[in-house]
């Protein structure tokens, strides 16, 4: 029997089956005469299911009112003989009823015992002596249902157990309501009289801090003046909220700008001492702006916010903010149309702030605007339209030509379409020997087949322990495997001529000689510590399907597969080809194969190993030197998670360079770096003169990475 299951994957449903007794997984339909349980029948039965268990529950209330109705006749009926008896009692003299009631003195008094008098002996022959008396035959069960005793006696006791008549209020209820009322309303009297005629105010919820609460509780001094209203016009519609407000001396006096949810205003406030002397204005501003983006208006601004800059000429940007911190939407407009020319003489020299606008409803992004050239030629260069911008200062060197230095805020730029394709890439294994160099890491005899150590003994007592445990943990993890606890153990050797130390020099010539080659660039940041994986058969799947970004790593990241085994089928790794494709394969590789595939944006996973062979393998991610950014590294940092490789080599740890670009793509500015102008230590370097006139994000990136280096 197979169960049918369905994995919704971007939107689309992806069914496969799972076959609980042999825990394997089909990705197509089993044909006959194994059957198949849908999810769709399982709930068609459970739904059958649910109505006759409601049947039956009906049919046993049901079966519960009559067998109630039919105990209520048997003691209405009860009671009705009861009453009969009673009344033909009455006519009998009082003695020889007392005597008719009386248990006979040969059989047991209680109404426990065996035998008691029964009630329907004749009075009559009882008062002559001579009748013969009948006795019913009891048990114990009677004798909290049958007691006899006289009509009187019986009538008495019921009428003390009477309960109150429905609809009349115990006085014990009205007395305490009543004074819990009455309480109520001398506390409301004190209440309005401190109020009205003391001026002690006592607020239900008092707006000010407890000790100057209580100062106006006992002393009576009053609250302030309220502000006066600064604008008294009418808004701009019926349904205006204002969202934000925002100033600059830059602006002039008296200047504001008001933002509303889906526009922006100028305040302008009277010059004069009160409102009488000139009227307060409300007008549109930066219509021309907003309507370039008509998607960021219509999810709503939340906020807006004014930055000025520059002596001479002052150029004013502004920015509107949104939503919450990490995801949010970003959209600059100038106010000004007069800017300065960056690329010109020593004094001319900007620093613009940008503002930044955050937005409740989608992933960072911001949207630049250039300034419209009017009336003059002067323009921003260079421009950095690509990236998110905190700062762009521009630096004067000893030569006068300006330095471009741009700290970036947010996502970093996404690669080359050619660059996130799937591509295979061939090295030699008799150069690099990662099959032998492997082996020894993880302490297996020279010549082993790393394909089957899932034969050796020590597999065969791993796996022995996973299955007996296969009710807790449904895959064997890294902490599990033998053999990922050795690589992990061999990391700590610092010998050069250590078996892992081997495998890190092998790791490094391959990153120099054929991943730099690959992406075309001459220096790249990678994974200091590949990711050691053993795919063991019979052991689950090591993993769950994710995209790298769900852990937080940048989304210019690129990831390398290693296998040192050949992979095919379900001891491979699966993936589809871009992001939301679900076109999902396995990769089928020999050694000497690598390849390269974008895992911070596709879905990729393992499946349980039901081959005959062991997938060793080792993985890394890298980012090249074109895509650098401090917020590329704000979860794993240079130095730390990655580290430096270049044509020269392996930047090593604590060494100058790496420490500078460190502190060059590190998440918050530098505290030397803050602030309008400053000077670099070091000279700039010709290159800079190839893109003078229009530098754009990767000569930013590649610039200030070779400065360093």
């Amino acid at each position: 029997v197979w169960l049918q299951l369905e994995w919704n994957t971007s939107g689309r449903t992806t069914e496969f089956f799972y076959n609980p007794d042999s825990r394997r997984t089909e990705w197509t339909r089993p044909a006959a005469p194994d059957r198949v349980s849908e999810l769709d029948l399982l709930s068609e039965g459970l739904d059958v299911f649910n109505e006759k268990i409601k049947g039956l529950n009906e049919l046993l209330r049901k079966k519960e009112q009559q067998e109630q109705l039919q105990r209520e006749q048997e003691v209405e009926r009860a009671r009705q003989e009861v009453e009969q008896a009673a009344e033909s009692g009455a006519r009998t003299p009082r003695r020889q009823r007392r005597a008719f009631w009386t248990p006979s003195q040969s059989q047991p008094t209680s109404p426990g015992g065996s035998f008691v008098r029964s009630s329907f002996a004749d009075p009559g022959a009882a008062a002559a002596g001579s009748a013969t008396e009948t006795f019913a035959a009891t048990t114990a069960a009677a004798e909290a249902t049958f007691h006899p005793e006289p009509v009187e006696a019986s009538a008495s006791s019921l009428s003390r157990t009477r309960q109150t008549p429905p609809g009349h209020l115990p006085w014990t209820t009205f007395r305490q309501g009543s004074l819990a009322l009455i309480a109520v309303w001398i506390f409301a009297t004190i209440w309005c009289f401190m109020q009205i005629y003391l001026h002690i105010v006592i607020p239900i919820r008092p707006p000010i801090t407890p000790p100057e609460f209580l100062l106006r509780a006992f002393f009576g001094t009053r609250e302030p003046d309220p502000p006066k209203a600064a604008f008294r016009g009418s808004w701009p519609h019926s349904f205006f909220v204002p969202k934000g407000l925002a100033c600059h001396p830059a602006l002039g006096e008296g200047i504001a700008l008001v933002a509303e949810a889906h526009a922006v205003y100028e305040l302008r406030l009277p010059r004069g001492d009160g409102l009488e002397t000139e009227e307060a204005t409300l007008r549109p501003a930066l219509e021309g702006c907003l309507e370039e983006a008509p998607h960021f208006v219509a999810a709503g601004i939340r906020g807006i916010t004014v930055e000025c800059a520059g002596e001479v000429d002052v150029a004013c940007t502004v920015a509107s903010i949104l939503g919450c911190f990490l995801e949010r939407k970003v959209m600059q407009c100038f106010l000004e149309r007069k800017v300065t020319q960056l690329s010109g003489a020593p004094e001319d020299e900007v620093v613009l702030a940008l503002g930044v606008i955050i937005s409740q409803n989608s992933r960072s992004q911001m949207q630049s605007r250039r300034p419209t050239q009017q009336q003059n030629n002067k323009h921003l260069i260079p421009n950095c339209d690509l990236a998110e911008l905190l700062v762009i200062a521009a630096l004067q060197d000893g030569e006068g030509i300006p330095e471009l230095t741009c700290y970036l805020l947010n996502q970093p730029h996404v690669y080359a379409t050619a660059l996130q394709l799937e591509s295979v890439l061939r090295y030699d294994p008799q150069v690099y020997c990662f099959s032998e160099i492997l082996t020894a890491v993880i302490s297996e005899p020279p010549g082993s087949d790393l394909s089957k150590l899932h034969l050796l003994p020590l597999a065969e007592e791993t796996l022995r322990a996973f299955r007996s445990q296969v009710r807790k943990a449904q895959t064997l993890g890294p902490q599990g495997n033998p053999w990922n606890r050795r690589f992990q153990t061999a990391q700590s050797e610092r010998d050069a001529s250590s078996p892992f130390q081997q495998f890190a020099s092998a790791y490094h010539d391959l990153l120099r000689y054929v991943v730099l080659d690959d992406l075309g660039t001459d220096c790249l940041a990678f994974q200091a510590k590949p990711t050691f994986r053993c795919h063991l058969p019979y052991c689950g799947a090591p993993g769950r399907a994710h995209r790298d970004e769900d852990y937080h790593h940048p989304i210019c990241e690129v990831n390398y597969w290693v296998p040192v085994t050949q992979v095919f089928g379900s001891n491979s790794l699966y993936a589809e080809t871009s992001r939301g494709a679900a076109d999902f394969h396995a990769f089928e590789l020999l050694p000497g194969e690598m390849i390269r595939f974008y895992g911070n944006q596709v879905w990729h996973y393992t499946l349980p190993n039901e081959t005959e062979s062991t997938r060793v393998s080792f993985d890394f991610r890298v980012l090249r030197v074109e895509e650098w950014c401090p917020s590329a590294f704000a979860s794993f940092q240079l130095g730390g998670y990655y580290s430096v490789m270049t044509r020269e080599g392996l930047l090593k740890p604590g060494s100058p360079e790496l420490q500078r670009l460190r502190e060059l793509y590190s998440p918050h500015i530098p505290e030397n770096q803050k602030g309008s102008t400053s000077t670099r230590e070091a000279h700039q370097p010709a290159s800079l003169l190839e893109h003078r006139s229009s530098l754009n994000y990767y000569a930013l990136n590649t610039f200030a990475a070779r400065h360093v280096l």
